[in-house]
């Protein structure tokens, strides 16, 4: 949800996969946008989702369990 005051995040996230992670990042994205939870089938939409759900669990959590999250809530 954007509000009014919110600052975009400017700075890219890189990073280097396998032709085959990559692959399964488009194919996961695709999945995601015919579920509709993603607006458009592609990996930085997908990468843009996973980052808001990481956010959405530290709000939700004392930063003292911050260690125990995992890349398994994101995609729950």
């Amino acid at each position: 949800m954007k509000m009014i005051g919110d600052k975009k995040l400017s700075k890219a996230v890189s990073t280097k996969l396998t032709i085959k992670d990559y692959e399964l990042c488009r194919k996961i994205a695709r999945l995601y946008y015919i579920n509709e939870n993603i607006n458009t089938p592609s990996v930085s939409e997908l990468t843009r989702f996973a980052l808001m759900r990481v956010f959405e669990e530290f709000r939700q959590k004392d930063f003292s369990s911050i260690f125990y999250i995992t890349w398994g809530l994101i995609f729950k």
